[in-house]
């Protein structure tokens, strides 16, 4: 007779503790963001991602004080007590990094998974290293601005340009994207008064002559301001108007010559999701000139600029927009460039439009965010007049090279929109992806509402309907019409 094998048992997983927590460590090496298990005050274990992130060896963090992780003692117990004790659960924080250098990390912090024991997620805060070294003046510019009739320039602790007012505008290239956050000195060569001396500045490279500046402290340690004279080269003697103003190209001066009836809305549907249903439509000033064809929107306001155009073109948008409300559901958005809030028929023009039917609730306005860091005084004291009424105002202008992110919370938006170059990235980048979704969460923890321009694919509006916009606009959506014709929606399915 053979030898019987044993009786087979059934397997049993070994839910040890030991065994448990290296089940969990495994899966958690397939993910990119960084991992560490930690006590109240030690590093107990850390997954690749995390020693990726933190530039540090897994032997130089097993069993190491966690307090080791924070540039200095307070910031680790302002993290501890924001994790352990208060429970919070997202947000951002700052971790040194080798060679006496940080970052700034998105966290999901899990306490008390068993006494005493804590798991912390992390991933680089995209949105936070783009717009931690944007440049704020508080309340000082403003006041500044208004006080101050000459040039005045704001140089921040490291010499850029952190703001100016619209009588230095002249010094500087056009497009405010070129000189916002840049050091002055690439635009000209500074003499610094030495010590004991007069507190002005020669400043070579910002015209035909020389400018001189006087000197004086910034709102902040280290900021400077620099209140430029009016030298000969503002004189008419010196620079004919003939020459200190270039001529403009023969589009620009046929803009700036055409009638009102030339121009016309171009609609684009907004539709909310959540309620499937048109929410309204995006406004958009065309130009019906035979040698364009119909300019793009944004090709436009460009030309409007060069032909100083900008604030008679909004008045003609203005006068428009009652004829649609009658006929659109929902809210009318205007785009609108900054010039229009410094034109003093702006406001006139404005109430006229209400006065004609539309409610101030349906009336929007998308303002670029970059180019609230600029406005004066007059200007914001319009938004803000306009904002009681009931408007609503959407920042736009997310993509903008420098953005003052810090105007969100000080001017009174009702939203931002999600610029249609970082929808056409869903799926495809996934930075892209981790900007927006942070994006989207900051807006929602400022209870500002967001909508997405650009969608194109229905993967586009799905991924952007799971983070919680319900308000989205494209192609996807249905085709820009003119203001006479109907708007066709689609793709809510």
């Amino acid at each position: 007779m053979g030898i019987q094998p044993p009786p087979a048992e059934p397997f049993r997983p070994d839910f040890s503790e030991g065994a448990e927590t290296g089940l969990y460590l495994a899966l958690l090496e397939l993910i990119d963001e960084g991992l560490i298990l930690t006590s109240d005050e030690t590093i107990l274990e850390a997954n690749t991602a995390a020693c990726r992130l933190l530039e540090r060896d897994y032997r130089d963090l097993i069993r190491q004080p966690l307090a080791t992780l924070f540039p200095s003692d307070k910031e680790f117990l302002q993290a501890r007590a924001r994790w352990f004790i208060q429970g919070q659960s997202r947000g951002s924080i700052r971790i040194a990094l080798p060679g006496g250098r940080s970052r700034l990390f998105r966290f999901i912090a899990a306490a008390r998974l068993r006494p005493g024991l804590h798991a912390i997620l992390f991933s680089p805060d995209l949105i936070g290293e783009v717009y931690r070294d944007v440049a704020h003046t508080d309340a000082f510019w403003p006041r500044l601005a208004a006080a101050v009739p000459q040039p005045v320039v704001v140089l921040d602790d490291a010499g850029r340009i952190a703001a100016l007012n619209d009588a230095a505008r002249p010094f500087f290239p056009s497009e405010r994207r070129e000189w916002l956050l840049q050091p002055l000195t690439h635009f000209a060569a500074v003499s610094w008064p030495e010590e004991g001396e007069a507190p002005l500045a020669r400043i070579e490279g910002l015209g035909e002559a020389p400018v001189r500046a006087r000197v004086l402290e910034g709102p902040q340690l280290g900021w400077r301001v620099l209140v430029f004279e009016r030298l000969p080269r503002f004189a008419p003697a010196t620079i004919s108007p003939a020459r200190s103003a270039p001529s403009l190209d023969p589009l620009a001066v046929a803009l700036r010559e055409s009638p009102a009836e030339s121009f016309a809305l171009q609609l684009e549907p907004l539709v909310d999701l959540q309620q499937r249903r048109l929410a309204g439509a995006h406004a958009r000033l065309v130009w019906n000139h035979p040698a364009t064809a119909g300019l793009a929107p944004e090709r436009l306001t460009e030309l409007a600029r060069r032909a100083q155009a900008v604030p008679q073109l909004t008045r003609y948008a203005l006068a428009r927009l009652p004829k649609l409300a009658a006929r659109i559901p929902g809210r009318l958005t205007l785009t609108l460039a900054a010039e229009a809030l410094r034109d003093p028929e702006f406001p006139p023009a404005v109430e006229a439009a209400l006065a004609a039917g539309i409610r101030p609730e349906a009336l929007e306005f998308a303002l670029d965010l970059p180019a609230c860091a600029a406005l004066d005084t007059e200007a914001a004291a319009t938004l803000l007049a306009l904002s009681r009424r009931g408007i609503r105002w959407i920042a736009a202008g997310l993509d903008e090279a420098a953005l003052p992110l810090e105007q969100l919370a000080r001017l009174p938006w009702s939203g931002v929109m999600l610029p249609a170059a970082w929808v056409a990235g869903l799926g495809r980048d996934e930075r892209l992806e981790a900007l927006v979704g942070g994006t989207v969460s900051l807006a929602q923890a400022m209870h500002l509402e967001v909508r997405a321009q650009g969608v194109a694919t229905a993967g586009q509006r799905d991924f952007l309907t799971a983070l919680g916009v319900r308000l989205q606009q494209g192609p996807w959506f249905g085709p820009a019409v003119t203001s006479g014709e109907p708007l066709h929606v689609k793709g809510m399915d």
